[in-house]
């Protein structure tokens, strides 16, 4: 701490210990010279009550009490109320009271004043009674050793000098005599009853005066002291205000506000020397901050030691200004982003269609936006869900996705235009934002015509080389199974090894030539359905006896459940479907890590029967599930262990020459869900085949099971 304000607290200090011990000082005596003063009141008080009933006591002395009636003793004051004269002897009392006036029942301190009387044989004052609210004096004169007269005198005159005297002095005063009764009071005491009590109790023990103990809520406002007359045995309780007693805090804030009037100007010589220092240290660091903002500086130098408050506000200008440079920059490179975008979005031969979260178009090319307004005709967009829908020829594939329904929809479709019918490839997915909520919708739209002719010149290659192959490989096969019964079981092990080698080999060949085959036929609409009702839980039974052993020798759990009834049955051509089945759970099998689970679930809903195989497997990449069921579509191109890409085609023309659908939801590392559904009634699969049953199908009539548990 520096000298100088060093020397500002210490002077501070001083003043605030002399200045509160004088007023603690001042105070305690203010309150000694009120109870002094108090106390000398009551001792005049005292002395002038006395002096009343010392003159009372002689005029009955001299008053000739055997030659005089009562109204003859009552007539010669007029403060006279009542006369008794009581005989001991016969335990009779003649009285006389004016009229008004009620003694009965007599205080028993009349009886008591009456024997210390006859006792004394001298006139004896009395206590003073309150009688019907009002005071009177009492006095006894003895007549002998048997009777005694007792004179009941009016203390109006008294009390009236007792107020007298309050007001004179300027305080409040409540008398009560040592039976803790109200005698006299020139106010309505202010006192709780249980202070009252306590202040009795301690002038009772002859405790002589002292300060009453208020609550803190009246002491506040009230100093009330308390002071015990001998002589009367009389306790006066005195009420004052302590606006007086509090002159002297108010003179310690006088002087405490001079002190730190007067402290205060070396400090504020001091502040002020300070603030230059300070003013000219400020100027000098914003000249370095403006320069290292305009660049002149390559960074920003630290400002001056004497000031440390700047030390953080210089390492965060070294953090806050490169910031703000960049985000200056920001705008400029989010234009020229957007526009590069654009360019390459409209470079590109796909439509495109960007669609934020309420439906509104934001991103297109020239290819997206002639989609756009095919069929629209001036027809303005419809809200459904919160979500606007286009209108015209995009609208019953936007609505699915758009409304939530789906997460994504893929559809091929016909539009004839002037040059000749195309077909293309319509993919519509949401885009999520953060926190699962939709931050839009992204159509893509791409010519698949030429890839289509081109498939179907392979097609036609295909199916001419694999017809071909089938004779000679029949052969192959049968001849090796010719070898093999000709050998006999007394081969060499290493020949049959071989022979079983080859005919799996021929095997798998086969089935991929009948796979392409069965491709060929099922583009071209060859394909017979033999509809019959199959048991679902023969399914199962099947599907259990097939993958049972292999999973369990994999350690993979296969899990079979019927949800709902077990008697479930579906229509359609069994050796078809089990084909479907036998590749969803097959691929199942293949792809799920050992302790993984494959869980296959079957349910009837409005009028179909829903399939779901999901598993714990590596899952699907986003990018290729729009192709998947396409044809020689692999997940990982060159991947030989997942085939040749035709299983997942073969079953989706299967299902679809069902009137049915089948979708994949997947997320790599976490696994996939493959379902699909068919009518439980029989289709009419005379116009089975590739058409546009399911580009015109309703998407919300159906509504997938969540993966079972």
């Amino acid at each position: 701490m520096k000298p100088k304000r060093l020397y500002y607290w210490l002077m501070l200090a001083v003043g605030i210990s002399g200045i509160g011990g004088l007023t603690y000082w001042d105070f305690y005596q203010v309150r000694i010279a009120a109870v002094t003063r108090n106390q000398r009141w009551v001792k005049s008080v005292s002395e002038l009550l006395h002096s009343e009933q010392a003159s009372m006591a002689r005029w009955i002395e001299k008053f000739s009490i055997e030659s005089a009636t009562f109204r003859d003793i009552a007539n010669s004051r007029r403060d006279v109320a009542a006369l008794i004269l009581i005989d001991n002897r016969n335990r009779q009392a003649q009285r006389w009271v004016r009229p008004g006036l009620r003694l009965e029942p007599l205080d028993p301190r009349v009886s008591v004043l009456q024997l210390r009387a006859l006792e004394t044989q001298k006139t004896t004052m009395g206590p003073v009674l309150i009688i019907q609210a009002k005071p009177y004096f009492t006095v006894a004169r003895p007549l002998g050793k048997n009777r005694a007269l007792i004179v009941f005198l009016d203390a109006a005159r008294a009390w009236g000098l007792l107020r007298e005297e309050a007001s004179l002095w300027h305080i409040r005063a409540s008398i009560y005599d040592f039976e803790k009764n109200p005698m006299f009071s020139s106010f309505d005491p202010v006192i709780p009853a249980g202070a009252l009590a306590q202040t009795l109790d301690r002038a009772r023990s002859k405790e002589t005066s002292g300060i009453v103990r208020l609550p803190r809520r009246l002491s506040w406002k009230w100093l009330i002291t308390f002071h015990f007359d001998p002589a009367s045995d009389w306790i006066f309780l005195i009420t004052q205000h302590t606006t007086w007693a509090y002159a002297p805090v108010i003179f310690f804030v006088i002087c405490m506000a001079g002190i730190l009037l007067i402290a205060r100007i070396p400090f504020m010589a001091l502040v002020g020397t300070r603030r230059e220092e300070t003013a000219q240290a400020l100027a000098q660091f914003a000249g370095r901050v403006d320069s290292y903002i305009r660049g002149r500086d390559a960074m920003l130098q630290d400002p001056p030691s004497g000031i440390k408050e700047l030390f953080p506000i210089a390492a965060t200008a070294r953090w806050l200004i490169p910031q703000w440079k960049r985000a200056e920059a920001f705008p400029r490179d989010l234009a020229l982003e957007r526009k590069l975008l654009s360019l390459l979005v409209e470079s590109l031969p796909e439509g495109i269609l960007f669609f934020n979260a309420q439906g509104g178009v934001q991103l297109s090319n020239e290819l997206g936006r002639v989609f756009l307004s095919l069929e629209q005709e001036g027809r303005e967009a419809r809200m459904v869900s919160g979500v606007q829908v286009p209108r015209g020829f995009l609208e019953p594939y936007l609505e699915p996705v758009f409304t939530g329904a789906q997460p994504n929809l893929g559809k091929e479709v016909d539009v004839a235009w002037a040059d000749g019918k195309h077909l293309y490839r319509l993919w519509v997915e949401r885009v999520e934002a953060e926190q699962d909520k939709t931050g839009g919708f992204i159509v893509v739209v791409r010519d698949i015509t030429f890839r289509k002719q081109w498939d179907y010149v392979q097609e036609q290659v295909l199916s001419g080389i694999t017809h071909d192959l089938r004779g000679p490989l029949s052969a192959v096969l049968g001849y090796l199974d010719l070898m093999k019964r000709q050998l006999g079981d007394g081969a060499a092990a290493k020949v049959l090894e071989y022979l079983r080698m080859a005919r799996e080999a021929g095997v798998r060949l086969s089935q991929m030539v009948t796979d392409i085959l069965d491709v060929v036929r099922f583009e071209q609409g060859k394909i017979d359905l033999v509809i019959e009702v199959i048991p679902v839980v023969d399914v199962f039974q099947r599907i259990k006896n097939t993958f049972g052993v292999i999973a369990e020798q994999k350690k993979v759990n296969l899990k079979l459940a019927v949800l709902g009834d077990s008697n479930m049955t579906a229509s359609g051509d069994r050796k078809l479907l089990d084909r479907v089945l036998d590749n969803l759970v097959g691929n199942a099998v293949k792809f799920t890590p050992p302790e993984g689970s494959i869980t296959v679930t079957v349910r009837s809903e409005n009028g179909r029967v829903l399939f779901d195989v999901v598993d714990t497997g590596r899952g699907i990449p986003r990018e290729a599930q729009s192709r998947i069921f396409d044809k020689f579509q692999q997940v990982r191109p060159g991947d030989r262990s997942a085939g040749y890409g035709l299983g997942l085609a073969v079953a989706k023309f299967i299902i679809e020459a069902h009137k049915g659908e089948i979708r994949v939801e997947s997320e790599v590392g976490i696994g996939s869900r493959f379902a699909f559904w068919i009518p439980i009634r029989p289709p009419d699969h005379r116009a089975a085949g590739k058409s546009d049953a399911l580009v015109n199908m309703d998407p919300n009539e159906v509504v997938f099971p969540p993966p079972a548990a």
